[in-house]
């Protein structure tokens, strides 16, 4: 149907056979300029009509893409926290450092999972655990907590690690500026080099 009216329908309408003042060569002539006119109109809008499928495909693409990594990301946190409540220390090591890993592709989570994080070691931390040797999960979840990222905190974001025990960890170059770690067992623990600016202390255990 449309390639007859491209060359019948239209050649009629524009430069019909019988044009008066024109001789047989000049009707074929415009007829055909008319022939050529609506091809290339033709392939336009097909060429359009493909630049706006393709545009939407790639829009479709990207939501699909998107929604799924959200998924992806749900599902890796779910995981995550699941296993900071493990048995085993290198359980709940794998805990944390899969949290940080997620707080890193997804700058979104990253406050959550810092606030997850301080209220892991509080919990498994102090009490009972506050006179003895610093657990590696606690440590690893200070650590994390110290070396993050501080563009991405949230704007009341303040590291809350009072009242824990940090005997003997390794706390070296972190930034835990405006920390709270009143009553914090951190005999022998090693600071060199940590930002504590604003920290507060009160309490705190510092001697062997």
């Amino acid at each position: 149907m449309v390639v007859r009216l491209v060359f019948d329908g239209l050649p009629d309408l524009f430069a019909p056979q019988r044009s008066p003042g024109f001789g047989p060569a000049a009707v074929e002539d415009a007829r055909q300029a008319v022939r050529t006119s609506a091809l290339q109109l033709l392939a336009g809008l097909v060429l359009a009509a493909g630049a706006v499928f393709t545009a939407r495909t790639v829009r479709l693409t990207r939501e699909g893409n998107a929604t799924q990594r959200e998924g992806q990301i749900t599902e890796r946190y779910s995981r995550a926290v699941t296993l900071l409540g493990e048995q085993h220390e290198s359980v709940r090591l794998g805990g944390v450092y899969a949290l940080e890993r997620i707080a890193r592709d997804s700058p979104r989570d990253h406050a959550t999972i810092m606030d997850v994080l301080s209220a892991h070691s509080r919990v498994h931390g102090g009490g009972a655990a506050w006179e003895q040797r610093v657990r590696p999960d606690v440590e690893a979840a200070v650590t994390v907590v110290g070396r993050r990222t501080v563009e991405h905190d949230a704007p009341d974001f303040i590291p809350i690690l009072s009242e824990l025990s940090l005997k003997r960890a390794r706390l070296r170059g972190l930034r835990l500026d405006h920390s709270r770690m009143r009553g914090t067992n951190r005999r022998n623990a090693l600071l060199d080099r940590a930002s504590l600016f604003d920290a507060r202390l009160e309490g705190a255990q510092l001697l062997p």
